[in-house]
């Protein structure tokens, strides 16, 4: 549910802005547009057992894998990449194996001016130290300042521009 939650919250700025909790959170309606949006999934560890990972393990995982990785994310052509868990470790390999001039603006978004494209570094989904509500409102502010900062990105983006 988080997740669709904030992948509907991220494609769907009406007039570039971002939609506050209470219009978005819509189990119905996420789940019908999940199910339909444009999406792929990442596995970054390639192995699917429930653990939890270190860090460490994690950028193991990742360097192992790092050939295929950046293939299927440069294969994907996407607009927003969301790096979801890892503490980082999915934002900094990036950074180094295919968006290089990957920049942050701010604590949830960075930017490759040279490709247009935004990652959006967050929680886990399963993450429940915070409420729905609070992870969603503060990607959305920090979302809500990058559109700021980049102008046309939303228009370029969401599912309704």
């Amino acid at each position: 549910p988080n997740l669709e939650l904030w992948v509907y919250g991220l494609m769907n700025t009406p007039g570039g802005k971002t939609l506050p909790f209470g219009k978005a959170d819509d189990q119905q309606r996420l789940q019908a547009f999940y199910e339909s949006a444009p999406i792929a999934r990442v596995n970054c560890r390639k192995q699917a057992d429930g653990k939890v990972l270190s860090k460490a393990a994690m950028q193991k995982h990742m360097e192992n894998y790092a050939d295929l990785l950046a293939e299927q994310v440069a294969m994907y052509d996407a607009d927003i990449v969301l790096c979801l868990g890892g503490q980082g470790v999915i934002v900094d390999f990036l950074r180094r194996h295919v968006y290089t001039d990957l920049r942050q603006v701010n604590e949830h978004c960075w930017h490759s001016p040279s490709t247009g494209v935004l990652a959006v570094r967050h929680y886990h989904p399963c993450y429940s130290v915070y409420s729905r509500k609070d992870m969603y409102t503060s990607l959305m502010r920090d979302y809500q300042a990058f559109l700021r900062e980049v102008p046309g990105f939303a228009g370029r983006r969401s599912a309704e521009g």
